[in-house]
């Protein structure tokens, strides 16, 4: 995945948890982080002896923001849970970005 795409996509994520717990709580919240972990395994994986400094600067600052994602969508669910809110229905999960 290039940096742009991915930056792109943690964008889209970001979006759409800022919308409210009400409308990404429960499993999609978790289908999130799922996504988010497989991320970061993939660049973790990505790492090479003879990668460019400019390239190892970008995907170490694309771990850390997807490092920062998993925190926010933990703090989500807490908020979630506590206010005991269900998942809206208008959150349809096509609407949600990809990761390819």
């Amino acid at each position: 995945m290039h940096c742009k795409s991915l930056h792109a996509w943690l964008a889209g994520l970001a979006l759409a948890l800022t919308v409210g717990p009400a409308q990404a709580a429960g499993s999609r919240l978790d289908n999130a982080n799922a996504h988010l972990v497989k991320a970061h395994a993939l660049l973790k994986a990505a790492a090479y002896g003879g990668e460019a400094h400019q390239a190892a600067s970008h995907r170490e600052r694309a771990i850390r923001l997807i490092e920062q994602a998993e925190r926010e969508i933990a703090r989500a669910k807490q908020a979630a849970d506590a206010s005991g809110v269900q998942p809206s229905r208008r959150l349809h999960p096509e609407a949600a970005p990809r990761l390819r």
